[in-house]
């Protein structure tokens, strides 16, 4: 859904961020009423959360900043310029890893991966890969976490019977979770994978700003699987011993040796703690709000960072899911503009379940408006007194 960073306050504005899904669904055929949008901007800063790729993005006048990479995102050749580049901001969900992901000491898995089943997630070419493996190393070990709707229950798990010995079975575990979609686990769980697995295999396909290879890279794990995959880090990350790549699925079996080889050889803490930093969400999010704070003039008050890795990309007017929420971008919209601040949290956040855990932070932050508001009020009381 549309994502509330900070609330407005009697010293300046609030900040929503929208993904694209809004945008190009709902909030460029609103965006033509422009009395409406100018009430908006009295009170927020807007930015923009694109959910995937885009390189040629065409609107540079609706939204104040973008919450993005510029690894994966620039604005249309044509109206590109320093003005549209400067909103750029260099931070997005992916890289805001929740603090339970962490290299751990003691390694229980070869290799992990948490994906979905879908087409372009590749789960039969992962399958391929890791057959290919075990002709490479027999004693190899995995464990691949795939949430799949029940109806596809039955065609994933036996392909994996079809493709995989009982031996082979045992040392490379199918966990597949067909409840509670699309994210059945809590972070928290699905680190423990990441945390004690030395290598993450994605076979993920045109995929190149994926969470989950910033959940692994935040846990100072290789990453093997093809080159797309390298796009949202710099240049100098695009390499060994960070990423193990190649355009052909073929070698990807090789490219998974030579990682766990590293790992359990020579691998190096040091040159993985820039990367990690890089993908931490404390420091991710901190970042955010000081560029932010710099760029609009901001106050520190009212701030809401909590699970920005997910909740920069929930959208309002989709599906009615862990992920979305039925109410329309215009009532939304209308919201933010007419109502106060405690009128927000009760028209907006009670109506959603994927809301209810910002309830605190919500809470907090409105004290904390609310507080600055008073010593406002106070400090104009005496100066007239």
């Amino acid at each position: 859904m549309a994502c509330i960073l900070k609330m407005p306050s009697i010293a300046g504005k609030g900040v929503v961020s929208f993904t694209n899904i809004e945008y190009f669904r709902q909030i460029k055929k609103i965006r033509k009423n422009q009395q409406s949008i100018e009430e908006l901007r009295k009170k927020w800063v807007i930015c923009y959360h694109p959910n995937w790729e885009d390189k040629s993005f065409s609107d540079a006048d609706f939204f104040d900043a973008i919450i993005c990479n510029s690894e994966s995102f620039a604005f249309s050749p044509e109206i590109r310029n320093l003005r549209t580049d400067q909103k750029i901001l260099g931070v997005a969900s992916n890289r805001m890893t929740p603090p339970f992901f962490k290299r751990g000491k003691e390694k229980i898995w070869d290799f992990c991966h948490v994906s979905r089943f879908e087409k372009r997630k590749n789960i039969f070419g992962f399958f391929d890969v890791v057959k290919a493996a075990f002709e490479l190393r027999q004693e190899l070990t995995g464990v691949l976490l795939v949430s799949v709707s029940p109806k596809d229950l039955s065609k994933l798990r036996e392909r994996y019977d079809s493709v995989f010995s009982e031996r082979e079975k045992s040392q490379f575990e199918l966990i597949s979770l067909s409840y509670d979609l699309p994210f059945p686990l809590s972070k928290k769980t699905l680190a423990t994978f990441y945390n004690h697995s030395k290598v993450s295999l994605n076979t993920h396909i045109d995929e190149p700003h994926g969470r989950v290879v910033g959940y692994s890279l935040a846990c100072g794990m290789p990453v093997v699987g093809f080159p797309d995959l390298m796009e949202m880090v710099p240049m100098k990350f695009r390499c060994e011993p960070f990423f193990y790549t190649s355009q052909e699925a073929g070698y990807l079996c090789s490219k998974l040796i030579s990682a766990i080889n590293y790992v359990d050889s020579s691998y190096r803490p040091d040159i993985h703690s820039d990367v990690a930093e890089m993908f931490s969400g404390a420091v991710q999010s901190e970042l955010l709000k000081n560029k932010l704070i710099k760029q609009f003039k901001l106050d520190g008050t009212g701030w809401m960072l909590n699970d920005l890795d997910f909740r920069l990309s929930q959208h309002y007017g989709g599906l009615e899911n862990k992920n979305s929420s039925k109410l329309s971008i215009r009532d939304f919209l209308w919201i933010l503009s007419k109502c106060g601040n405690e009128d927000i949290v009760n028209n907006i956040l009670n109506l959603s379940e994927i809301a209810k855990p910002m309830h605190k932070s919500i809470w907090e932050a409105l004290q904390d408006s609310w507080h600055s508001h008073f010593k406002y009020s106070l400090k104009s009381f005496l100066r007239t007194n």
